[in-house]
């Protein structure tokens, strides 16, 4: 991948690449299958640029690309960084993961050149959770769209359904200042302090055995990923969905302020109240978000006027879940444009795609 990265002009583009994600902190999932190595995670690589402009993200987008042709077989996803914002990151969780997990691949040592100022979990925001959180209801509802396979891609499934478990462990942690990037560490501290119930009502799931024997088979797919281990997601994604949705209801009622038992439309509307109205036009994924957001019909304003389209696809997945878990009819088509011209897909399909193509730019708030 490195060799493809430089072949096709990143060295014009870039002064450092890093492997960070999952397979940086060596819990990536992997395994071989009929002699060949099958990679089930993304692969997620940090790109160091000097300063950011429209060209060398274009450039970066078609490199991007290029190594998602389908020549390794698995998603490779390219964070661009510039240089400068190393030095005083923002506290969100992606840069506190790229600063204590990384491997080194090409280019300047920039991370070792003493200039950094390194992420504590003290700084790390509820809100960042939060996101952490709804991004990860997106890996659940795409478990839920493998289960209508047949045969169902096992693996695959296992690795979407593992998603929702480690948010919770980790969201908890966050809350409590005390987040670790290994998951087998996460694993260890919630065993260790679910009876303690500090942060209540947020640790009340982790008080569900069968929820924590997934959490631990879920642990141990991530590091040897073998048949048995995913059987026991396959008969209870039920229970991960309801387990999971009521998590994330109470920790965005926690998160504004509001009751934990209101309808689910009161948290839907704070949510969506407390994002920012405008993009700003010098962020990094603005003209990408707004791009592939028009192209599927997702607030095609202004970019500079326009609430972030994941606002949108956030609020739709949050009534679609409840409607799945409670049995009882949500109104989220309405929270998501897109969906209203295309009443014929499945109601699946449609959130999925439209979460992938809203950009991953959004801060929540």
């Amino acid at each position: 991948m490195r060799t493809v990265f430089l072949k096709e002009g990143g060295w014009r583009h870039a002064r450092s690449l890093y492997l960070i994600g999952g397979f940086a902190r060596d819990e990536g999932t992997c395994g071989f299958v009929n002699g060949r190595l099958r990679v089930y995670n993304d692969l997620d690589f940090l790109v160091i640029v000097r300063r950011r402009c429209p060209l060398r993200m274009l450039a970066l987008h078609r490199i991007g690309r290029r190594l998602n042709d389908g020549r390794f077989g698995c998603q490779i996803d390219l964070v661009v960084v510039p240089a400068d914002e190393l030095a005083d990151p923002p506290p969100t969780l992606l840069q506190f993961d790229m600063q204590q997990h990384y491997v080194w691949l090409w280019g300047q040592r920039v991370f070792e050149s003493g200039g950094a100022r390194r992420l504590t979990p003290d700084r790390l925001s509820p809100g960042d959770a939060l996101q952490l959180l709804l991004n990860r209801q997106a890996s659940l509802m795409i478990g839920l769209s493998l289960l209508r396979q047949d045969p169902v891609d096992g693996p695959y499934l296992q690795v979407q359904l593992s998603k929702p478990l480690f948010a919770m462990m980790s969201a908890v942690l966050i809350a409590e200042r005390r987040y670790v990037v290994p998951v087998r560490r996460q694993l260890e501290l919630i065993e260790a302090d679910r009876r303690q119930r500090r942060s209540e009502p947020l640790w009340q799931v982790f008080q569900d055995e069968q929820v924590m024997d997934l959490l631990r088979v879920a642990v141990r797919f991530k590091h040897e990923p073998k048949p048995e281990h995913f059987v026991p997601f396959e008969e209870n994604i039920e229970t991960i969905a309801r387990s999971y949705h009521d998590f994330v209801k109470t920790f965005v009622a926690h998160h504004y302020g509001l009751p934990t038992d209101g309808p689910i439309g009161d948290l839907v509307d704070a949510f969506c109240a407390q994002q920012r109205r405008r993009l700003d036009i010098l962020s990094p994924p603005w003209w990408a978000c707004w791009w592939r957001s028009r192209s599927v019909g997702l607030r095609a304003r202004r970019p500079t006027y326009a609430a972030h389209p994941q606002v949108d696809v956030y609020a739709a997945h949050l009534l679609w879940m409840t409607q799945h878990v409670t049995g009882r009819p949500q109104p989220w088509r309405a929270a998501l444009p897109a969906a209203r011209s295309c009443p014929q897909r499945d109601e699946l399909d449609v959130l999925i795609d439209a979460w992938k193509v809203s950009g991953y730019g959004c801060a929540i708030r």
